[in-house]
């Protein structure tokens, strides 16, 4: 959704809601409350698990990382509620590709205007990564697009993508 807000044209299929803290998940979920099963019908992430009012959060862990996550559905829209930490902190070295809900992203976030709000996002240079990683053309072009209409942050991009992504994205550019 973050890359729709910053004018890309994609279905992002879902929306996805970063928190600060694990506590905050399950406050999040409960602004849902109504929306709620009173117990979940599936029980695993692996299985579409959904919050429910006996379970709102459910924890995970993915590689080197810790998840506590909320999901909720409405009018048929996913919406994730996440807070992830890495359990091995290892510092960022730059051009080795920015993880976009890893420890390191809060001082990149931007702040964007829409109807008199003011949403925090996580910039599309960074975004980039995450769909290079996930292997998402149609993201890839749409960011693309995007950058070849309104520019980028070059420094940030050097910063965040993969060495070699951050090459592929230089060459595709010039096309």
């Amino acid at each position: 959704m973050a890359s729709v807000i910053q004018g890309c044209h994609i279905n992002p299929g879902d929306i996805d809601i970063w928190v600060a803290c694990e506590a905050d998940v399950e406050q999040v979920v409960n602004c849902f409350r109504e929306q709620l099963p009173e117990d979940a019908i599936i029980t695993t992430i692996e299985e579409n698990w959904v919050s429910s009012l006996t379970q709102p959060t459910v924890t995970f862990q993915i590689d080197r990382s810790d998840w506590t996550l909320g999901r909720v559905y409405i009018n048929s829209v996913k919406i994730d509620i996440a807070y992830a930490v890495i359990r091995e902190m290892e510092s960022y070295i730059p051009g080795m590709g920015l993880w976009e809900n890893g420890p390191d992203i809060g001082d990149l976030i931007k702040f964007i205007s829409v109807n008199e709000s003011v949403i925090p996002v996580v910039p599309l240079e960074v975004q980039l990564q995450t769909n290079y990683l996930r292997g998402i053309e149609s993201r890839i072009a749409a960011i693309t697009d995007k950058f070849r209409t309104d520019g980028y942050d070059d420094a940030l991009l050097r910063y965040c993508l993969e060495q070699h992504h951050y090459k592929k994205f230089s060459d595709d550019f010039k096309k």
